[in-house]
Parts: structure tokens; sequence; C-alpha cells
């Protein structure tokens, strides 16, 4: 796996962690470091800390750090289930009695109870973007598939056949064919993937789906601007999140970055 597939992967983590944790506002502020690498895999260490103004007894701030970061990977591994349920297809939701939780039922017809605050978090495509960065890398014979583990046990898993469940929804984000002037900064030359520099300095994904795949691993080492063109994703405010490059042109190093529409 690429090493900027895995820094993607764990920015996404990192990002649906640090929002969901936003929700619940409970003075607990978190760090996520990575602790271990194995092959095909690695691991990551949360450590939470409180910043409680009130008095509260020691034990009691352990059990409230511990019990908040618990949460959190709850409604992360929760959305991620009913992402797999309804499969990026239409479905419905009846509220099951005071429990506080209603059932989520598919295209299909199949049902999936789930809390409510996990619905609504789901709803709002908080963390749409973050996950499917998670999932980026799945590729079937590859990548085979992304894994969440809590104290040793899975708590979720999506395979390379359900990477497409995790696309952002086409109600929150948009696609246009036009031109972008950046940077090519990586490469994968087996899936012909890799990041791309705007001109504010953001690195975005990207991947060559033009019919000179030879040539363009060939050039990649041009280090000067480039003219890309392709369809190019945006989120719901308008910010590149991804390109699919149908071509590629060379500019001149004193041109200046941007993004001009064709």
């Amino acid at each position: 796996m690429a090493i900027d597939e895995v820094v993607d992967s764990l920015q996404g983590f990192a990002g649906s962690y640090s929002k969901v944790a936003a929700i619940r506002a409970s003075g607990t502020e978190y760090q996520l470091k990575v602790s271990g690498v194995r092959t095909g895999s690695f691991d990551l260490l949360i450590q939470a800390w409180s910043v409680l103004q009130q008095v509260v007894p020691a034990g009691e701030i352990v059990y409230q750090t511990v019990a908040g970061a618990g949460w959190v990977v709850h409604q992360i591994t929760n959305i991620i289930g009913i992402k797999k349920h309804v499969k990026a297809q239409p479905y419905t939701v009846n509220v099951r009695g005071n429990d506080n939780t209603v059932v989520v039922i598919n295209a299909e017809g199949a049902d999936l109870t789930v809390p409510l605050e996990s619905l609504e978090i789901f709803r709002e495509h908080l963390i749409d973007a973050d996950l499917n960065k998670i999932v980026a890398p799945l590729r079937e014979g590859s990548v085979d598939s992304a894994e969440i583990r809590v104290n040793n046990e899975s708590a979720a898993v999506i395979s390379s056949g359900e990477r497409e469940y995790f696309r952002p929804d086409a109600s929150v984000s948009t696609t246009r064919q036009m031109d972008v002037v950046g940077k090519l900064v990586s490469l994968n030359k087996e899936t012909s993937r890799g990041s791309f520099k705007l001109g504010d300095g953001r690195n975005v994904r990207y991947h060559y789906v033009g019919d000179d795949r030879e040539g363009f691993h060939r050039d990649f080492s041009h280090s000067g601007p480039v003219r890309v063109s392709g369809e190019v994703t945006f989120d719901i405010s308008l910010v590149v999140t991804h390109i699919d490059i149908q071509a590629v042109v060379y500019l001149q190093p004193e041109l200046p970055f941007g993004i001009s529409g064709s």
C-alpha cells in the first residue's frame, strides 16, 4: 500500500474522530498516535485527557475520558454499518418505542436497528468525506479490506466490494469537466493514482483515466506545473476533493497556479 494512501486513511480516521468527538463537547481532548505497524496494517493509539474545569475525583475523570473515546468509536462504527446496510440506495426509517433506537430499512427490505444519534450523524453527512478517505485504498486483489479493531476485537470491517458505498453522496458533492493547474506530487504506477498539489497548497487525490497510461508514467518525473483536464469532484463547500485526469499539459515553471473552468 502506497505511503500517501496510508496517510489519507489515517487523516480520514482522525477527521471522523475529531468531528464526532466534538458533538459531545464533554471537556475531554483526544490525541491519536500511530503506535505500531505490522505487515499489511497499522495500529492507532487513542490518548485522552480531561480538561474539565469543575472539581472531579480522579477515578471519575478516567472513567469519563475512556467512556468518551469508546462512544466516539462506537458512533463511527455505527455509521459504517449504516452505509454498508443502505448500500448508497434509498431507505426508510421506523421509530422503535422509547428506547431511543430506530430501524433503518434498506431498498431490499432488510432491517438494521441503530441508535437515533448515529442515524442523525449519518443523515448530516458529517463524516462522509473522512470515511471515503479511510476506504480509498481498497481494491480487489490488492487491498482487500479495512478494519477497525477495539481492544483487539473487530468493531467494523469494510471489504473492497463495499468501497462504492462510501463515496460522497451525489447530493453533497458535484463533478465538473474542467482544467486544473498544479503539480503532480506522487504516483502509484500499479493503480495510476496519486496526489496532486493545488495552487492553494492542498494535496488532493487523483486517478489517471486517460488513454496514454504508459506515457503518463514515463513523463511523471516532470517537476514543474501542469494543467490537467478531467472530471473534478467538489464537496458541498465547493472544495476540490478528487480529480479523474484524462490529459496533461506541461507548463512553464513561472506560470501561477490556479483553477480555470473549461
